[in-house]
């Protein structure tokens, strides 16, 4: 069967919802971590520190706003604390 026959007859999902987009097995690595950022340090706290997570040659990235950027694989393993510290304005890794 071709998969242009669903568009030939005019085939409509009938349980589809645009919230099914939003779960989190669709998201980016980046995504998930930007969320997860969102429950462990608040909106606030992530708002000041954060300035993007972008995609570079493949590879997600989140810079913060003292500069520095880390692979969002890397965030994941050096863990909140760490981060935390890494991302502050005054921090001990320089």
């Amino acid at each position: 069967m071709s998969p242009n026959v669903g568009i030939q007859n005019n085939w409509k999902p009938k349980a589809w919802r645009d919230e099914y987009l939003e779960r989190e097995m669709f998201s980016s690595p980046g995504q998930r971590w930007w969320n997860a950022s969102e429950k462990m340090w608040g909106r606030d706290v992530q708002n000041q520190l954060v300035v993007d997570v972008f995609s570079d040659e493949g590879r997600e990235f989140i810079k913060f706003s003292n500069g520095k950027e880390i692979l969002v694989k890397t965030a994941w393993v050096w863990g909140w604390e760490r981060l935390l510290e890494y991302s502050s304005p005054i921090s001990v890794y320089r």
